[in-house]
C-alpha cells in the first residue's frame, strides 16, 4: 500500500500544495484567448496522460514486464519535460511567468517532474466536475 507521510519525507518529493502552487502559476486565466496557449497546454495535457498510466502500471509489472515497457515510458516522459519546457518559455516570453525552475531540472528532478504529470492529471479530473 502507498504511504504518503514516507513519500513526503523523500528529497525529491513533490507535495500536493508545492504542485498546486506551481499549477496556479501558469497564466490560464490571462492566456484564456490565447490559442497558442492552449495548444501548448494542450500538449501538456496529452503527454501527461500518455506518461501517467504507464506509471501507474509500473507499480504492478515484473522485472519482465518493465523492461519491455521501460524504453516507451522513458520516452513518454521526455515528452512531458519537452512539454512544460516549451509552455515555460513562452509563459516567460509572453506573460511574464517562469514557473517551471521550482520542479527542478530533468537532469536531478525527473522524478519529480513525472509526480507532475500525476498532479496535473489529477488537478484536470477535478477541474472538471
Amino acid at each position: 500500500m502507498f504511504n504518503l507521510d514516507n513519500y513526503l519525507k523523500r528529497p525529491d518529493a513533490l507535495s500536493l500544495d508545492q504542485a498546486l502552487a506551481i499549477y496556479n502559476q501558469i497564466p490560464y486565466e490571462q492566456a484564456q484567448n490565447d490559442g497558442d496557449f492552449k495548444e501548448l497546454w494542450q500538449d501538456i495535457i496529452d503527454a501527461a496522460l500518455d506518461y501517467v498510466p504507464i506509471r501507474v502500471r509500473w507499480n504492478d509489472q515484473n522485472t519482465q514486464e518493465r523492461a519491455a515497457v521501460d524504453a516507451g515510458r522513458t520516452r513518454r516522459h521526455n515528452a512531458f519535460i519537452s512539454s512544460l519546457k516549451i509552455l515555460n518559455r513562452y509563459t516567460a516570453t509572453h506573460y511574464d511567468a517562469e514557473w517551471l525552475s521550482q520542479l527542478g531540472t530533468p537532469v536531478t528532478d525527473r522524478k519529480r517532474i513525472g509526480d507532475f504529470a500525476g498532479y496535473i492529471v489529477l488537478f484536470g479530473v477535478l477541474k472538471g466536475r
